[in-house]
């Protein structure tokens, strides 16, 4: 069986390759079966197509590897019956795979094997530790934003199933969080990143791909389903929910009420003129940021903060090195200009 055969058959009316056996497979879906990285995080607006993909490359690393383990989680039970595990089925009825049902409560089975012993769990996430096994292949956890980073640190606990060991993934999918969420954290932008970590003084590489997806490029949605979502929500909540970009989420009662995410947030250019770092010391918080004021030709005056660095439980001497590294690295320019164009 062909991959393209696992998912459901194109219903696109003016589609040019439409015939009873096509199949369309988005751009987005394509990346993520393509992708080598060990950790992939599918993050999209509404409707972008994130979970199918998901399901079909756990049901491959099933069907590809003997005795392979995977689970798949969302935050409550309802939620993985209603939209995560029916998916799942989905594609495992188009596979034509045989297995058989394990634990069925419900109506649904929260284990399935296969009949070259692989083996899938479906679990919520609100006690994971009593329902996770010894070791995995692969997990997938679906709309992550719902969930504490711990969910994802227990799982990576447990992706040590040594049959698998050249082929462990670690996947997630979710709308787009507040940009301040650990996901926002974990995979910053899109694309592939290797993450470097010492383990008992030797290097070892950790593989990570985010890919972004948004709800205008799913052709299977109609334009008044994205009518209604603009409708109910503002510009920045809708380029968020639609667009698939990490999030603004305000806490408390704003300083500047007036503030404006689409006309206050952009990226401008860095001049070649004085910058202040202004300082936020403290060991569980500090934060340092880049500013630039100055006049327009209009004689407006702007003001416009170019980067931040924010650590989180760091001595003041080891956040005070980054910051200056950090200065070098995006303020070189500016550092060529002059000694005295960098303030604190």
């Amino acid at each position: 069986m062909k991959i393209e055969d696992l998912f459901p058959p194109c219903t696109i009316e003016d589609c040019k390759d439409k015939t009873p056996l096509h199949r369309h497979i988005l751009p987005l879906q394509q990346e993520f079966l393509d992708a080598t990285e060990r950790f992939v995080a599918l993050i999209g607006g509404y409707g972008s197509g994130k979970t199918l993909p998901a399901c079909i490359m756990g049901h491959l690393l099933s069907t590809s590897i003997p005795g392979n383990m995977g689970i798949i989680v969302r935050r409550s039970m309802p939620k993985l019956h209603d939209s995560t595990q029916r998916i799942f089925l989905e594609v495992l009825e188009r596979s034509g795979e045989l297995f058989t049902p394990r634990e069925s409560r419900d109506g649904w089975p929260h284990r399935i094997i296969y009949g070259n012993g692989s083996e899938v769990s479906f679990r919520e996430t609100k006690d994971l530790g009593r329902f996770l096994g010894p070791e995995y292949g692969w997990y997938l956890v679906d709309e992550a934003q719902e969930e504490p980073q711990d969910t994802f640190r227990k799982l990576n606990g447990r992706l040590r199933l040594p049959r698998a060991a050249k082929f462990l993934k670690g996947m997630i999918c979710t709308n787009p969080p507040p940009d301040k969420h650990w996901i926002a954290k974990t995979w910053p932008k899109p694309g592939h990143e290797t993450k470097v970590i010492k383990v008992k003084g030797k290097e070892v590489k950790l593989t990570y791909r985010m890919i972004r997806s948004s709800t205008y490029d799913n052709p299977f949605l109609s334009s008044e389903y994205i009518a209604g979502i603009l409708e109910g929500n503002t510009e920045a909540e809708a380029r968020r929910i639609l667009d698939g970009h990490y999030g603004f989420q305000q806490e408390g009662d704003p300083v500047y009420p007036m503030f404006n995410l689409l006309k206050h947030v952009g990226d401008p250019e860095t001049r070649i003129m004085t910058t202040y770092r202004v300082w936020d010391f403290g060991f569980r918080r500090p934060a340092c940021t880049w500013h630039q004021m100055f006049r327009c030709k209009e004689r407006t005056l702007h003001w416009v903060v170019l980067q931040e660095r924010l650590g989180e439980n760091q001595e003041a001497h080891d956040f005070a090195t980054d910051v200056i590294n950090m200065t070098k690295g995006d303020f070189a320019y500016v550092l060529k200009a002059g000694r005295n164009l960098v303030l604190d």
